[in-house]
């Protein structure tokens, strides 16, 4: 979750770093704004607060709304 004192860069680096340390999926939170997900797999997927998250081949059975998790 993006805090203001960190940058959108800062985020990006250190999930960056958790998945070359073999972290299947990382979320980046940016409250009131966009969820991005990240995976090793795959370019960055963003997602508005409109949107639903479905990670069925990460995660089977996964369908949240975005907007929960940006509140």
């Amino acid at each position: 979750i993006r805090s203001d004192s960190q940058s959108r860069t800062s985020q990006r680096r250190k999930a960056q770093d958790y998945l070359d340390c073999g972290t299947a999926l990382v979320w980046l939170i940016m409250p009131g704004e966009q969820l991005e997900v990240n995976s090793a797999s795959d370019d960055p997927r963003i997602y508005t607060r409109s949107q639903r998250l479905e990670l069925n081949t990460i995660l089977p059975g996964l369908s949240i709304s975005v907007r929960d998790v940006l509140g």
